[in-house]
């Protein structure tokens, strides 16, 4: 390199410097060219990512969360839809040992606490914070006792919180467990001190390692993964909202208003436009100088409908929900949205059901005990999204009995008839 440069002398030194910098890095761009590609492709560059990603959690501003909630019917709408969904149908009690009356006043003591309102109140706690739970508020309060384990005749409570109400002591946790609310013996709800074990927590989404960290053994909040498109959402209404500030311009041609300009008597200006604006509005006429005009101008925006329609589109795969339930428009296409609900149900039975599920064994454990005295074994069961029709009803039927012969005829059942009694299956 130096020997190509002594070719021009007159280069001064810093030039020089700066001709042997640039011939430098043109080699090690020779040498690695990946490098170099991503440090200046957006598209290839890590970088271009990270500058899309939040860095804070809004999973720990308690306050935003709450404010957010009740300020945005689309977040409230994207939080409740999966949780009211899952109960939608009801749900049954399965057991080989609870009686049909059982199981009746089961239901009828659910019904009467409201315990299922108590139960979505939770989940929504849980969906919107990260974290929520269901207090177990007893008649007699013994420490030693788990939350299923009631006298018969023992009266019961619950109350939905979420995670912020529920305060625990890190110093009374052993330091090697870890700073974790499963690690509590005891929680702190309004001034009074709950035992751990009457209480049922629910926790959001599982968060990294290293994030994880810093939630106490919470999950996070689904609102984390809106906020990158419901940015967009809101800027968008934003800018409709001045756009129609702007489409009707009222122009006013004033004589003399030059001169009153250079006059300093600005004013004297809009005290004229601010009546000629009341007598318009007010009397349906305008009232201006025999030397005056007035005219008005509308602009036209186009392309605005549609970038609304595809952030809506964005929100709802962000959600894994259908746009129909998120914004109450039909499906666009010649789509019916089948396909798109089906998906969506499938996501609350896994979700929002699963949860249901695991939270109603506890709440069910608790009623038996109170009404029986004990607790069998039992099953909670949620009706399919979708009712069969009278044809899918008989291929299962069918199905159902083909199966049981062939059962029959390998010997595995001594009847067919008992074999389908069990499986609500009428000959």
């Amino acid at each position: 390199m130096d020997k190509q440069l002594e070719m021009f002398p007159a280069i001064k030194p810093k030039a020089k410097l700066m001709a042997k910098n640039t011939f430098t890095k043109a080699l090690q761009m020779l040498d690695n060219p990946m490098m170099y590609m991503q440090q200046f492709n957006e598209v290839a560059n890590p970088a271009t990512l990270k500058r899309s990603i939040h860095q804070g959690l809004i999973t720990h501003d308690y306050h935003t969360l709450s404010h957010i909630y009740i300020g945005s019917g689309l977040i409230a709408t994207a939080i409740e839809n999966p949780i009211n969904d899952a109960f939608s149908k009801g749900f049954e009690i399965k057991s080989e040992h609870l009686g049909s009356d059982d199981i009746k006043q089961i239901m009828n003591l659910i019904d009467e606490k409201e315990l299922v309102e108590k139960i979505k109140e939770a989940m929504t706690w849980q969906s919107l914070f990260g974290g929520g739970g269901l207090i177990v508020a007893r008649e007699y309060n013994d420490a030693t006792q788990r939350i299923f384990e009631l006298e018969k005749g023992e009266d019961f409570d619950l109350f939905p919180v979420n995670r912020w109400q529920l305060n625990f002591n890190p110093m009374g946790i052993n330091p090697a467990a870890g700073i974790d609310v499963d690690n509590a013996d005891f929680f702190w709800f309004a001034n009074e001190m709950i035992n751990a074990k009457n209480v049922i927590l629910l926790k959001g989404k599982k968060a990294p390692f290293i994030i994880s960290q810093t939630l106490n053994g919470w999950g996070l909040s689904d609102v984390e993964k809106m906020i990158n498109d419901l940015n967009i959402y809101t800027k968008t209404r934003d800018v409709l909202f001045e756009i129609l500030d702007e489409s009707k311009i009222d122009v006013y041609k004033i004589d003399g208003f030059l001169e009153a300009i250079m006059g300093n008597r600005e004013a004297a200006i809009l005290r004229r436009i601010e009546f000629q604006n009341r007598m318009k509005s007010h009397k349906n006429a305008l009232v201006m100088d025999i030397k005056d005009n007035y005219d008005n101008k509308s602009n036209t925006f186009s392309g605005l409908s549609e970038v609304s329609h595809e952030n809506r589109i964005d929100i709802a795969a962000a959600l894994r929900q259908p746009v129909v339930k998120l914004f109450g428009t039909s499906p666009s296409g010649f789509t019916s949205g089948e396909e798109e609900f089906g998906q969506y149900y499938q996501m609350v039975d896994s979700g929002a059901r699963k949860i249901a599920a695991r939270v109603l064994k506890k709440v069910v454990a608790l009623c038996a005990n109170s009404l029986l005295g004990f607790c069998p074994s039992f099953t909670i069961e949620f009706p399919p999204f979708k009712a069969k029709n009278e044809k899918e009803e008989e291929d299962i039927v069918t199905t159902k009995i083909a199966n049981a012969a062939q059962l029959f005829q390998l010997g595995a059942i001594t009847s067919v008839s008992e074999y389908l009694k069990k499986r609500n299956v009428e000959l």
